[in-house]
């Protein structure tokens, strides 16, 4: 499973990609941003080696005034049981305004 990231100025939509397989079940899982999160719905399913968009319409996921300004943010996804599974650090854009 590999943690990817679209931005839309500042909006931030999670893509969730299934390199395995096997289908995999997120339900349950949470992913945070700094310190947004949004839990993962039940029964959701990824098929193999496919992929889920979570638009930050529903995440509410915003890149941060600290990340523009090149500090890491990160994007982390969590087991139902609140065990860490993968990190991504987001990649700071520098600001020419």
């Amino acid at each position: 499973m590999d943690i990817l990231y679209i931005t839309h100025g500042k909006l931030v939509d999670i893509v969730l990609k299934n390199e395995s397989d096997k289908e995999v079940n997120l339900g349950g899982f949470t992913v945070y941003m700094d310190s947004d999160k949004f839990e993962i719905p039940t029964d959701t399913i990824i098929d193999a080696k496919n992929q889920i968009t979570i638009p930050s319409k529903y995440t509410g996921f915003e890149i941060s005034s600290s990340t523009k300004n090149n500090i890491q943010g990160s994007i982390k996804l969590y087991y139902p049981d609140g065990f860490l599974y993968k990190e991504k650090i987001l990649i700071p854009t520098s600001t020419n305004s």
